[in-house]
């Protein structure tokens, strides 16, 4: 009786160790590392009612584009597989965000369920994708990968910076947060890795000339 007690304990201890190890040494640890270069945004109605945005050293055509990129570094040799990245920005309620902003003055700004389309007297309207949560799949993630904020993730910060930033060259705006939430099903039984990316608009807009609203953004990477 002793002797096959001491055994169930054993074996016990032996599933704990099995369970313990599976599920925090033999999962991939990933740290998040924000973009090499600090991205531009830029809205210059009536000639582009778009809030653009890219990198400020990005070479792109007009009217191109680019959003912030994150890099993605695995610690371990664990890699993960059926990956899901969510990203989640800060609420708001757009209506009560723009009313009575000087800048949106003589123009219009449409807010629909999933979309704000801003436009300006004799100009072409330009429609936003505007989400607050969007999830990417991802097959696998090695020892690195580059992720990025969705678009219409990404064009609820840029109406943020449009309706806060103070309009004195070099003012900085009030940090404005997404949540990063990195899930994967293979290894099994791991809690998703969560980060949260800090984003704060400088006013970059040129005294004589220039596009009605232009803003340098910075990112860091904090914890929840």
């Amino acid at each position: 009786m002793t002797f096959f007690g001491v055994v169930l304990l054993l074996l016990t201890a032996t599933f704990q160790i099995q369970s313990y190890i599976q599920a925090t040494i033999l999962q991939p640890q990933f740290e998040v590392i924000k973009p090499e270069q600090k991205s531009i945004l830029t809205w210059n109605p009536p000639t582009d009612n778009s809030m653009n945005i890219r990198g400020e050293n990005d070479n792109l055509q007009p009217g191109g584009w680019r959003v912030p990129i994150f890099s993605i570094t695995n610690k371990t040799p664990v890699n993960a597989q059926n990956v899901t990245v969510k990203w989640s920005a800060a609420k708001y309620d757009p209506s009560t965000l723009t009313a009575n902003k000087s800048i949106f003055q003589g123009r219009q700004l449409a807010i629909a369920n999933e979309s704000i389309t801003l436009s300006a007297p004799g100009s072409i309207p330009f429609q936003h994708p505007f989400k607050f949560s969007v999830s990417v799949d991802k097959p696998f993630i090695t020892r690195s990968a580059e992720i990025f904020i969705p678009l219409d993730v990404w064009n609820t910060a840029a109406l943020f910076f449009l309706a806060t930033l103070p309009t004195q060259i070099g003012e900085r705006s009030e940090p404005y947060y997404f949540d990063l939430e990195i899930s994967w099903n293979i290894p099994d039984n791991a809690k998703p890795a969560q980060y949260r990316i800090r984003a704060v608009a400088t006013n970059i807009k040129p005294l004589a000339s220039g596009p009605e609203f232009r803003a340098s953004i910075e990112f860091s990477v904090e914890n929840p």
